[in-house]
């Protein structure tokens, strides 16, 4: 049996994992073509580009990861599934008074997930989340759960947004669908439902 510290080393693994994978989804990278090699300022450009873009998505995974890891350690060393102090949590993010309250859903979603997580029996990630929701069907409902929660809480951004925020729009968009795509991928791979 895995003790409390494997368990979170897989736990944030398969975090970065997918958000890797979502940055990779709604970071638009660029395209080399066979015209860019024989062109020697541009094949520059293309490597100036693609350094932007990877160091775009390893500052978009860092910066995703920071609530997910603060969700976790809040219920790392509970005993029982209480509850921790989810409005103290959400004020360590720098996110504007007003999202607080859709931020304090999301850490209440992923926390509860993450406690039922450390507290199951399995070797790999995958055993840990069909111990915690025994039927694909329960495992959707919490991605659901995750995904709206997620989607609340860019709502409540995205109206305080004021400069190219159709921009900003589309491109949460895109998070949210990617998201969703990702999570339900995880689903069909974890229960091996293809």
């Amino acid at each position: 049996m895995r003790s409390v510290t494997d368990k979170k080393a897989l736990i944030l693994e398969e975090e970065t994992r997918f958000t890797n994978s979502l940055a990779s989804r709604i970071i638009d990278k660029p395209e080399l073509s066979l015209w860019m090699i024989l062109i020697p300022i541009i094949f520059v450009f293309y490597f100036y580009q693609l350094q932007r873009f990877t160091s775009s998505k390893k500052r978009f995974t860092e910066n995703y990861l920071i609530a997910i890891k603060r969700a976790l350690h809040a219920v790392e060393s509970l005993e029982e599934e209480e509850n921790p102090d989810f409005d103290k949590l959400a004020q360590t993010t720098e996110l504007p008074e007003k999202a607080r309250e859709q931020q304090v859903e999301l850490f209440k979603c992923q926390s509860q997930h993450y406690f039922r997580l450390l507290n199951a029996n399995g070797e790999t990630y995958e055993d840990l989340i069909r111990q915690v929701y025994q039927k694909p069907n329960h495992y959707r409902e919490y991605c659901e759960q995750l995904n709206q929660a997620e989607k609340r809480l860019n709502e409540s951004l995205l109206s305080r947004v004021t400069e190219d925020s159709e921009s900003i729009s589309r491109m949460v968009t895109r998070f949210q669908i990617a998201s969703k795509e990702l999570r339900n991928e995880a689903l069909e791979r974890i229960y091996q439902l293809n």
